[in-house]
């Protein structure tokens, strides 16, 4: 009591009561910095989504060109082989003994082939001789006709020789070849998918032995309606695709169209290269991408950093208040649902919604958000992409 008569206030000596000298409590808190940009109409060229999937460039059974038993095989299921790489051996023992015995019948017919040689110019000379001279110096007719024959057997047999060892060149060529091909070697860079023999195995000519697909080289195959196929010719010779899974961007190129439609579906196929080495693809992943299609039309866009992704879909946060054209705006955070017509770069296309050209769209701090909350929005020029012409840039796994 005598505290208070004199004038001295309790709460001077309670700690932090300073810091209540501030804002006075229970006031509205200040608005949220935001940055944000205006939704514009642009002239485009429309874009449709279209799905496919990812097949390997090359995928083969690998198989044996010999019959024989297995009796080595280090490929199994998720190794990967360079072209060239030997996955697996035949036996090879009844091969090598048969080109030892060819190699010994070339070696007979080579040296018959010297000694025909050597017969078939003995014979030329004595025919020569004789040719010299004239009946009158004693040779007769018969002489004459008779070293004539022996040149002419003598010539043939000579040739003969040189055939067969020409031949048995050929054969033993032909057992390097067979002998060779007892070891399986990969026909291009890829992982083993599946394993069909066993060591100890018979493996009958032709035989599968593994499947191998590639790894390095990818290709997409899109299903396009048909009501496209007439424009395919603006596909371009490449195009960005994402994977179903994860969304990721990819870039293929190589595109192209077989113009041949499905009666079942009413679709054509369209085709482009990946090089996938090092990007983790695999073959039968999902795809999607978005082709473009008709005449340019007036398109809503926004840049993609301003969607947000709930469970009940996508929204886009606008500002609502008094907005005089500036490079600010104080208002309301409303989300508001909206449609993605098609993708490009870094930005989206909507359809027909709740936003137009003009809205101030929250691009950075619209998540942490509440409805309704007072925001302060810097309004920034959006980034200069190649988006005017409907044609996205390299993604950043392809730079």
């Amino acid at each position: 009591m005598a505290l208070v008569a004199a004038g001295i206030s309790i709460l001077a000596t309670v700690p932090g009561a300073h810091a209540a000298a501030g804002p006075q409590e229970g006031g509205p808190p200040p608005p949220s910095p935001v940055r944000a940009v205006r939704a514009v109409d642009r002239e485009l060229v429309p874009r449709h989504l279209v799905t496919g999937s990812l097949r390997s460039a090359y995928e083969a059974e690998v198989s044996s060109r010999e019959a024989g038993a297995l009796i080595a095989i280090d490929a199994r299921e998720g190794t990967s082989w360079r072209k060239g790489d030997v996955i697996a051996r035949i036996d090879d023992v009844r091969l090598a003994a048969a080109r030892l015995m060819v190699g010994a019948r070339l070696k007979e017919a080579e040296a018959s082939m010297l000694s025909a040689e050597a017969e078939a110019a003995d014979a030329a000379a004595d025919l020569a001789s004789l040719e010299a001279v004239t009946a009158k110096d004693g040779v007769s007719e018969r002489e004459l006709r008779a070293a004539r024959t022996r040149a002419s057997v003598s010539a043939a047999m000579r040739d003969a020789a040189g055939a067969r060892a020409k031949a048995l060149m050929a054969e033993m060529q032909l057992m390097e070849v067979r002998l060779n091909d007892t070891r399986i070697c990969a026909p291009f860079d890829g992982t083993v998918v599946e394993r069909h023999v066993e060591v100890g195995e018979w493996v009958a000519e032709g035989a599968p032995v593994v499947t191998l697909v590639s790894t390095t080289e990818f290709e997409l195959r899109l299903d396009v309606p048909e009501r496209l196929l007439t424009g395919s010719e603006a596909f371009g010779d490449e195009l960005t695709f994402k994977l179903g899974a994860s969304g990721r961007e990819i870039r293929a190129r190589d595109v192209r169209s077989v113009p041949r439609v499905n009666p079942k579906t009413r679709t054509f196929r369209v085709l482009a290269s990946v090089a996938g080495e090092g990007l983790g693809l695999g073959t039968g992943m999902s795809v999607a991408a978005y082709l473009p299609g008709g005449p340019p039309a007036a398109a809503l866009v926004v840049p993609k950093d301003a969607l947000v992704y709930r469970p009940g879909g996508v929204t886009v946060t606008v500002v609502k208040g008094k907005d005089e054209g500036g490079m600010n705006l104080t208002g309301a955070a409303v989300s508001l649902p909206v449609s993605i017509a098609y993708e490009l770069e870094r930005e989206v296309v909507l359809e027909p919604g709740p936003i137009a050209a003009g809205d101030v769209v929250i691009v950075e701090g619209n998540e942490r958000l509440f409805p309704g909350a007072t925001v302060a929005a810097s309004i920034i020029a959006p980034k200069t992409t190649d988006s005017a012409t409907g044609s996205p840039a390299p993604s950043e796994d392809q730079r």
